[in-house]
């Protein structure tokens, strides 16, 4: 049973907007006051300090939709008329224990609005785009600064991180960034690159070139992919996951060091003879098919927590070869060992660890050194347990 008129509630909920918890939180701290000044007068015998309380506490009850304690109010007002205060016990029990019905509910009403209140915000905060940081190293020339601003902007992107550009944000870069000002006005500056990668959780580096010791390589199309997908698996746990994607300097790119920050190398398709870009227009087609591949998931109503695909590594051109079918399995079987000999593994009930190690070890897609370097440090481990 409701002890509250829920249309009464609505309509009051949409008078007062903003207002309004204040309004019922008023109410309820008002009418405990009121109900211990018509405890006190019952038992003193003052039927004028009860008849105005009964009655401040008819009406407010009454603008709240509160029905039947306005309406226990309204016995005790005509108690009061009647000088006879003295006599109505039950009645003073009976708005103390229908007001705090009332308060309950009013509580459960009230924890609902923020509950719901939460839920608006987390769907304006969850925008996946808003996670994504794009940091421009050693940038050269302000203007491509505000021109990367612009094109952030026009593809839904706001956090840019700026690491020690060789001059500051001018009239060039303003000029630029045409309506991208508040992008470009909140942009965050540091020194180092560790300093903007240090919550990333996972880089992407934008570069024309391969270095020495190669990541995967992929083009736009791909990493927007792979960017959804991690969105996916972090988002289902509640992990407001945060990505990086680094940009380099004009003339000559990003160093290996930087690339070796990165999970992922970003080469844009271009033609072979000049495949340079500037850094601006990198920016906005990378950015362009992140945006383009999160409006075709929201057009055909996917929902990102409910995509449960894996992040799958594209190898292609390593300093190493990959390891094959048998060496993989040896290392399944080496990281079960361990396992066992650690006890966190029954070899009577193996269940799926052996298929979840084998998982992984295809999406790792490692190379012969890496294999060799695992295998040496589970056989020390085994050595140390013996």
């Amino acid at each position: 049973m409701s002890h509250i008129n829920n249309e009464q509630w609505e309509e009051l909920l949409d008078l007062f907007e903003e207002d309004f918890i204040e309004l019922v939180t008023n109410f309820v701290k008002d009418s405990q006051k009121r109900i211990e000044i018509i405890k006190k007068s019952h038992q003193e015998g003052d039927n004028s300090n009860g008849l105005e309380e009964a009655h401040a506490l008819k009406g407010a009850s009454a603008n709240l939709g509160a029905e039947t304690l306005s309406k226990h109010c309204f016995t005790m007002q005509s108690i009061c008329q009647a000088n006879m205060i003295q006599h109505a016990f039950n009645v003073v029990e009976d708005i103390e224990n229908e007001f705090a019905k009332v308060e309950e509910e009013i509580n459960k009403r009230l924890a609902k609005l923020a509950n719901n209140q939460e839920d608006n915000d987390n769907k304006t905060k969850n925008n996946p785009l808003d996670n994504i940081q794009i940091v421009m190293i050693n940038t050269t020339l302000p203007a491509n600064i505000g021109s990367t601003a612009r094109a952030m902007h026009t593809m839904g992107l706001s956090n840019l991180t700026l690491v020690s550009p060789k001059l500051p944000i001018d009239d060039t870069s303003i000029a630029h960034a045409g309506g991208g000002l508040e992008v470009l006005n909140n942009a965050q500056e540091v020194t180092t690159l560790q300093e903007a990668i240090a919550d990333s959780q996972l880089i992407f580096a934008c570069s024309s070139r391969s270095r020495h010791m190669p990541r995967p390589v992929i083009n736009p199309i791909q990493s927007a992919k792979i960017i959804a997908d991690f969105f996916t698996e972090n988002n289902s746990k509640n992990n407001n996951a945060k990505i990086s994607i680094l940009f380099g300097r004009e003339d000559r790119g990003l160093t290996n060091e930087e690339l070796a920050t990165a999970d992922y190398h970003i080469q844009i398709d271009a033609n072979p003879n000049y495949p340079v870009l500037n850094v601006a227009s990198a920016v906005q087609v990378v950015a362009s098919f992140i945006y383009s591949y999160f409006s075709q998931l929201n057009t055909n109503n996917k929902e990102l927590e409910n995509d449960k695909s894996l992040i799958h590594t594209i190898r292609q051109e390593w300093d190493e070869p990959a390891i094959n079918q048998q060496q993989q399995e040896q290392l399944t079987a080496k990281m079960i060992e361990l396992m066992q000999n650690l006890e966190l593994a029954d070899n009577n009930d193996l269940r799926l660890l052996p298929q979840r190690l084998s998982r992984l070890s295809s999406r790792l897609q490692l190379d012969i050194k890496e294999y060799q370097l695992i295998m040496a440090v589970l056989g020390k481990l085994q050595k140390k347990l013996l």
